[in-house]
């Protein structure tokens, strides 16, 4: 074969032109992350995301959700090339661990959040916003620290700040890190933030992430209630729904039906989601019980008791809108005569103090239990001419837990 017919090898330089070469694997940690790791490591990220969305809805007034996608580790180069250029980030310690973390947000999330319409920023992060994302950061880092108080009490303080990446790449170029990324949904919008954590960060602590028990403490302290319990549940309920009708007839001053719909065992996020924004919720204690309990009432059911009790024809606002200071003031009132009824309805199984907590109009703001918690859902169905609605109790499984077997083998319905 002449030396013209041999095949010719591309030259190494442009074998890979058109593409980044992508980084070698290796171990974040020795003997790489364990399955309990993982589980704890997205407890705790999941606890995070929860409680920073919450924060940031409050903080910008926007509608704001947050959700784990995923916990991977891989090389520093990787972890940059996944990140838009223009993006705000901090990197930080956390004392007593020696690793650094970082946190990154996109210019077009914190444009989102600070602006009412959201607009595309092609590079860099106005010198006043870049003040305001510094302030949200480090509140960001103290919810970081809440997130990983079962593991660690840690004492996070901020390094630097980037929004170019120039800094990130050069302290932390050639290291392994941990991304960890929440898909961010900022009104319509979709954005991306993300965590990065270097080993040194994760190997002190490796053994407590991987003590089994850790876990425990992210289960849902609550029991599954039996059919026989259900049927208790219902029948007290029947009761209290032919007691809401009188209490709610006499507040409106015109007939209101109240039946009962529905008695389920659903998580707490499931209970969340019909919620209307506005609505509104009043979340209660239950002494003696541990933990917290919610009412949610149909904003239209909520306005034709307050328009029909001042004297009015039951008229709507249009659109509905949350209640003013003096409503929700009325409103309390209703909904401790409310208590009276659902404690007196109680009484064959044990005696409760119901007392109002909050008031609240977003249900993302309701927050009683983690989302994955169980909860009993109590559905009754009112009907004040012509309107119809929903009022539903939520009372969780691990608040019931004490005085569950006094619901077994129970009827409490009249004969």
């Amino acid at each position: 074969m002449n030396n013209s017919d041999k095949p010719r090898k591309m030259p190494a330089k442009s074998r890979h032109k058109s593409q980044r070469k992508p980084e070698t694997r290796q171990e974040f940690i020795p003997g790489g992350l364990s399955r309990n790791q993982r589980e704890a490591l997205h407890h705790i990220n999941e606890t995070f995301a929860r409680l920073f969305a919450t924060f940031l809805a409050a903080q910008f007034r926007r509608d704001v959700s947050m959700t784990l996608l995923r916990i991977e580790p891989m090389g520093a180069e990787d972890f940059f090339h996944s990140i838009p250029q223009a993006s705000f980030m901090a990197g930080f310690v956390s004392r007593p661990l020696s690793g650094k973390a970082l946190l990154a947000l996109t210019s077009n999330a914190i444009h989102c959040l600070l602006a009412k319409e959201y607009e595309p920023v092609p590079f860099g992060i106005p010198q006043t916003e870049r003040g305001i994302m510094e302030t949200v950061t480090r509140r960001g880092l103290g919810i970081f620290r809440e997130a990983w108080i079962n593991v660690i009490d840690l004492s996070p303080s901020i390094e630097w700040i980037d929004d170019e990446l120039k800094i990130a790449k050069v302290d932390l170029s050639d290291t392994q890190i941990l991304s960890i990324d929440f898909e961010v949904r900022i009104q319509d919008s979709m954005e991306i933030i993300k965590i990065g954590i270097l080993p040194g960060f994760l190997v002190p602590i490796a053994d407590q992430l991987n003590d089994p028990s850790l876990l425990d403490l992210w289960k849902d302290p609550g029991e599954k209630l039996t059919r026989s319990q259900l049927t208790a549940i219902d029948s007290l309920h029947g009761e209290f729904a032919r007691s809401l009708a009188r209490l709610l007839s006499d507040w409106s001053k015109t007939p209101v039906n109240a039946s009962l719909i529905s008695v389920n065992q659903i998580s707490f996020e499931e209970f969340l989601r019909p919620a209307q924004r506005p609505g509104f919720m009043a979340g209660f204690k239950l002494e003696p019980l541990d933990g917290k309990a919610l009412i949610a009432i149909d904003l239209e059911v909520v306005y034709s008791i307050l328009d029909r009790h001042q004297g009015g024809n039951g008229d709507l606002p249009k659109p509905l809108r949350p209640l003013s200071e003096p409503e929700t003031g009325l409103m309390e009132k209703v909904i401790c005569s409310i208590f009276g009824i659902f404690r007196e309805s109680w009484m064959p199984v044990t005696s409760l103090s119901p007392t109002i907590e909050f008031i609240e109009s977003n249900p993302r703001f309701a927050g009683i239990v983690p989302p994955y918690f169980k909860v009993l859902e109590i559905g009754i169905q009112l009907r004040i001419q012509p309107v119809v609605g929903t009022l539903r109790v939520c009372l969780p499984l691990s608040t019931l837990k004490s005085v569950a077997e006094k619901l077994q083998g129970r009827n409490f319905g009249k004969t």
